[in-house]
């Protein structure tokens, strides 16, 4: 994720970043998301990461996690922000079609890594 995707408001309105989409052809029914991982790349600024989950139907994302990011600067010595978002015990279950995007806070010059794991499903014939 770029560390120029920043977004100001917390309404889901702006510029997102895509970082995942549930499976939407006709053979999948959706995802099972296992967790989600940031990790910064770079020196950062006190600040936040929005998570939005988004239909795209046009309807706009709505927020459904803030993690807070400290400030930090990276060398040889100290290790990166990583927060792992962990959802093995309480699968999060992504209707297909959909997608998880994110934002930063602050505009960062190195930004943020966000990965997902996840499994498209789909039902037997």
């Amino acid at each position: 994720m770029c560390g120029l995707c920043v977004l100001l408001n917390r309404d889901g309105t702006g510029t997102l970043y895509t970082v995942y989409t549930a499976g939407a052809s006709a053979t999948f029914k959706g995802s099972s998301v296992k967790g989600i991982t940031l990790i910064d790349t770079g020196n950062v600024t006190d600040g936040m990461i929005r998570l939005y989950i988004d239909g795209n139907l046009g309807l706009g994302a709505f927020l459904f996690r803030e993690i807070f990011v400290p400030a930090s600067a990276i060398s040889d010595i100290t290790k990166p922000f990583e927060r792992n978002i962990d959802f093995s015990d309480n699968d999060f279950e992504l209707q297909a079609g959909y997608s998880i995007k994110a934002s930063t806070q602050v505009a960062e010059a190195y930004g943020f890594e966000v990965s997902v794991t996840g499994n498209d499903w789909k039902y037997l014939d």
